[in-house]
């Protein structure tokens, strides 16, 4: 069959954004939605949801704003995030039609096509003429295997629209799986008639064309893709071995080394020109071929087999030996491994372990021809690898097979992209950080640091409430300081000029707090502490706030940033291999303060004895129980770090970084559903990187329960 199933969902209704359904009061909340919009049409998707969660956050009410993050969800790969803005949508509005076709296409994207039905049908109950529900229901039933129904579906939308190419298209699809290839090519050709630039209408032409050995053709289709699509290697790759079934050597080794120059980590590509070498007897390029191979994906018993016959042939039995053992510890049942073993074993002076594998191959091959699984083969050959044997000599063509197919039977067939909606290269963006499809960032996935009081901060979370602190407010409306003081766990980089002007600023406040004696205010040494933090100067920063405690003992902010400059110093030691030397702290550290840091700063004890005092003078703190839950992750004490970032969170559950972390933690002790609600809604507060962590981390299987 051309397509197993068809797991692209169309996307008719995502931009379908429209004024309709609930019309908002106030025109600011309006603009505010329509910004929204505009961000997420722009791809700025984690932008949009901040300006949806203002509207939610006034207007709770209204249906269209969870629709709209829904979207954004969806495109950031939430799905689930974005399943339960659906359901809130039209739980609001029953008569929003584009919730039921969004969470729909969720649950296709799921692979739970029966439940996508439902959701279909329900928009349909609603408006009955709804081409995008009557589309989608049409995949689904692509998925269902039920083709009658999928056909009659996409007929429904020609009636309205005798001009879609969409309909068409997977109309076509819907006979290929009937097995009318025929009728399927001409809805096929018909798609490509009415939008020349349709790229999905050439390659299902291409793939037809290609299984039913219309090679020619199939060129002409590829060839029309290269021009559509021409930075994405599977193209190529597809092209190269219609070339192949046409004689064209030349022409197919070139576009392999084009596939590859487009994507170098393009197992496909590797495989196949390593195939194609061999054939052509570049034994030894073929070899490193298999070797990128297996490279980029080390259980690829295919080119691990492929690459033990190239061995045979040179020679090199001991490197031939070594890849038929991992092959057939994999593969017990695998009959040709033991046979060419067996040729290995002969050469290795090892004739009864020849033998042994004769048999045995032997023996596998007799059952397959038993169970019909040989049939019409030559069983003398069969165990050898057939036609592809280890000489590599004048053959027919080699058949192909899907890149999905991981068959060891077919471990001598060229790979070919069988379905390209199921691979479409997500294109690299060059745009600011935090646009586009930031699930697809490389991103370090570790706990977010500890919040600490700065006069600086790199902070890139997008319209957040700031996080809120009396002392702080207090410190601020002081006026000790020209700069304003805040609460941040993201410092800002800065500059060597930048850094010389905080070391001209510790020096002047030196002078004043050694020519003022026992008068000098305690803020000025929190100030300086701050600033010697700044510069990395930690243990000065720390002496700087002892002296704060020593004169007040309920001086949150200097507890706060003793125990976080302590936190931090743990960290930098704990990130060395060896038993750590000092680190220069200033100008001013010496083998002292060495042992210092050793002995003192390291305990966690110390650093958990501020926070709890903190906790007893102001116990409605977050950012108290935040720290302190990743010091018990430094201590291994998950269970006691979950129950305090719990508190955290039911303190301010707006706390972005707190879900985060909860998530991060959740999914290390394999709670995968919580960890995912957590990472979900860090994402919807603005963490971008929360979305890529659902992506690495949780499987397409875990968001489909959640």
């Amino acid at each position: 069959m051309l397509i197993k199933s068809v797991k692209r969902t169309f996307v008719f209704l995502l931009f379908v954004l429209t004024m309709g359904g609930e019309v908002c009061g106030q025109l600011n909340t309006n603009r505010l939605l329509q910004i929204g919009r505009n961000a997420v049409y722009f791809e700025d998707y984690v932008l949009g949801m901040q300006y949806f969660n203002r509207v939610i956050n006034v207007k709770p009410y209204l249906a269209e704003p969870y629709y709209y993050r829904g979207i954004a969800k969806y495109y950031l790969d939430d799905l689930k995030g974005a399943a339960v803005d659906c359901e809130i949508a039209y739980g609001i509005n029953p008569f929003l039609i584009e919730a039921y076709n969004l969470h729909g296409i969720i649950r296709l994207r799921q692979g739970d096509s029966e439940a996508a039905l439902t959701d279909f049908e329900r928009g349909l109950e609603l408006e009955k003429d709804n081409i995008n529900l009557l589309l989608n229901s049409g995949i689904a039933n692509i998925n269902l295997e039920h083709y009658d129904d999928a056909i009659n579906y996409c007929d429904r939308v020609l009636d309205y629209d005798k001009r879609n190419v969409p309909a068409i298209l997977y109309k076509g699809i819907a006979l290929v799986q009937k097995g009318d290839s025929v009728l399927a090519m001409t809805e096929f050709v018909k798609a490509g008639e009415l939008n020349s630039y349709s790229a999905d209408a050439q390659v299902y032409q291409g793939m037809l064309n290609y299984q039913m050995k219309n090679y020619t053709e199939a060129l002409k289709n590829y060839t029309r893709l290269v021009e559509l699509r021409p930075k994405d290697a599977n193209v190529y790759v597809n092209r190269a071995i219609t070339y192949y079934n046409l004689d064209n050597y030349d022409a197919a080794f070139k576009d392999l080394d084009d596939a590859l120059m487009l994507d170098d980590k393009n197992v496909m590509a590797y495989q196949n020109r390593g195939m194609l070498r061999a054939e052509v007897g570049r034994i030894t390029e073929a070899t490193e071929d298999f070797g990128r191979v297996l490279a980029l994906d080390s259980d690829n018993d295919m080119a691990l087999m492929n690459r033990a016959l190239l061995y045979i042939q040179i020679g090199e039995m001991h490197n031939a030996l070594a890849d038929l053992n991992i092959v057939i510890s994999r593969h017990p049942e695998f009959g040709p491994a033991y046979y060419q073993r067996a040729i290995v074993k002969r050469n290795l002076n090892d004739p009864k372990g020849s033998e042994i594998d004769y048999m045995t191959a032997y023996t596998f091959e007799q059952e397959r021809i038993k169970r019909g699984l040989a049939a019409g083969e030559d069983s003398t050959q069969v165990a050898s690898g057939g036609k592809n044997e280890s000489s590599h000599g004048k053959r027919e063509k080699r058949a192909s097979r899907s890149r999905n197919d991981d068959s060891m039977d077919n471990y001598d067939k060229m790979v070919v992209v069988s379905d390209f909606a199921d691979n479409d290269d997500k294109l690299k963006q060059d745009r600011e950080q935090i646009r586009g499809r930031v699930q697809d960032r490389d991103v370090i996935i570790d706990l977010e640091p500890v919040f600490e009081l700065s006069f600086v901060s790199s902070d890139t979370l997008l319209q957040r409430p700031k996080y809120y602190a009396k002392s702080v407010e207090d410190f601020n409306n002081s006026n000790t300081y020209q700069r304003r003081l805040m609460l941040t766990n993201r410092e800002s980089n800065m500059s060597q000029a930048e850094n010389l002007d905080y070391y001209n600023e510790i020096r002047e406040l030196s002078n004043q707090i050694e020519s003022g004696g026992e008068a000098v205010s305690q803020s000025l040494y929190f100030v300086r502490g701050v600033l010697q933090s700044l510069v990395m100067s930690y243990n000065q920063a720390i002496c700087d706030y002892n002296v704060c405690i020593l004169r007040n003992p309920h001086d949150i902010n200097a507890l706060l940033n003793r125990a976080a400059t302590r936190f931090k110093v743990v960290e930098i030691i704990r990130s060395m291999d060896t038993q750590p030397e000092a680190p220069t702290m200033g100008a001013q550290s010496d083998k002292s303060s060495a042992t210092q840091i050793n002995t003192t700063y390291l305990d966690l004890e110390l650093i958990l004895a501020d926070l709890s005092k903190i906790i007893e003078i102001e116990p409605k703190l977050p950012v108290a129980y935040y720290n302190m839950s990743l010091v018990m992750c430094l201590k291994k004490d998950f269970a006691s770090a979950l129950s305090l970032i719990d508190k955290s969170v039911e303190l301010d559950d707006s706390f972005a970084e707190a879900y985060y972390n909860r998530g991060i933690i959740n999914i290390y002790l394999g709670n995968d559903v919580q960890g995912s609600k957590d990472l979900s809604k860090a994402g919807e507060l603005g963490m971008y990187k929360a979305y890529n962590v659902l992506k690495r981390y949780l499987s397409d299987s875990e968001k489909e329960k959640n």
